[in-house]
């Protein structure tokens, strides 16, 4: 009867509990995963002024051999980003930010792994960004890097659109 349900239930519950990771990343899903900026490349800021300043940026992240682990979206616009090119020496880019939490992350990769912090845990993670236009057309794209660092945590990753 219930006793037996309850029983049950509660043994349902346990590989959860018995094995790290596969509960969800953190509970409140607020860890950062990866972070970086936007900047645009010369002669992109034109590109992306042509389809009226503003579009969507879908930023994917990636871990070799294993797949993809979130796609996310958010809207742009040219006003927010600096003027175009590299950021000079003093590091201070200020792009257009955008954050990857554990709360964004697929529950499985492309490939069919479980997304958990076990499955990209210490690897560097490959950002893509496109920015696509309100017409849904590709008209920028570009790649960055989010090192992981022995302290644990990753580098912010620059990512230049061309």
């Amino acid at each position: 009867g219930a006793g037996r349900r309850s029983l049950l239930s509660g043994l349902a519950l346990l590989p959860a509990l018995l094995v790290p990771g596969l509960a969800r990343a953190d509970e409140g899903g607020e860890e950062i995963v990866a972070q970086g900026e936007m900047r645009l490349e010369v002669g992109s800021d034109k590109k992306l002024d042509k389809v009226g300043g503003k579009g969507t940026a879908v930023v994917t992240l990636r871990c070799v051999g294993k797949g993809i682990i979130s796609e996310t979206k958010q809207e742009v616009d040219i006003k927010d980003f600096p003027p175009p090119g590299r950021p000079g020496a003093d590091g201070q880019s200020g792009g257009v930010p955008f954050v990857v939490r554990a709360k964004d992350l697929r529950e499985t990769t492309d490939k069919g792994r479980l997304v958990n912090k076990e499955l990209y845990g210490d690897d560097d993670i490959f950002v893509r960004v496109d920015i696509k236009s309100p017409q849904n057309k590709n008209i920028l794209f570009g790649l960055g890097k989010a090192k992981y660092q022995a302290d644990g945590s990753r580098q912010k990753s620059l990512v230049l659109l061309e």
